[in-house]
């Protein structure tokens, strides 16, 4: 139970860096498109830094493998949400995806340990 406390901790400490770091770089904090592309890195990220610990406290080695397992799931779960979109008479948007994709890599450069 510890481990998970220590988890949510470190995770929520990056997510506001990382939502420090982006939201400002965006054109208006009222703007709906803007924020949403941020939301969609953001929660990538910190998605996948979350499924990368927990695989690792499950099975420590070899770590590569934890990253491409919690990579695949988020990309996963962002185009199971843009197909959802979709079926609401949405477009797909693939600024979102690529906002994914971007939170993906950054969540995986943060959790990669040299």
């Amino acid at each position: 139970m510890n481990f998970l406390f220590q988890l949510r901790g470190k995770t929520l400490k990056k997510m506001l860096i990382i939502l420090y770091l982006i939201l400002p770089a965006t054109k208006s904090f009222a703007s709906w498109p803007e924020t949403d592309k941020a939301a969609h890195f953001g929660l990538s990220s910190v998605a996948v830094e979350s499924l990368i610990k927990t695989c690792l406290a499950i099975k420590p080695e070899p770590k590569l493998n934890c990253h491409l397992w919690s990579s695949g799931a988020v990309l996963l779960l962002g185009l199971a949400k843009e197909q959802h979109d979709q079926q609401q008479g949405k477009a797909f948007d693939s600024k979102d995806m690529s906002a994914n994709v971007l939170g993906i890599i950054t969540g995986n450069l943060l959790q990669w340990q040299f």
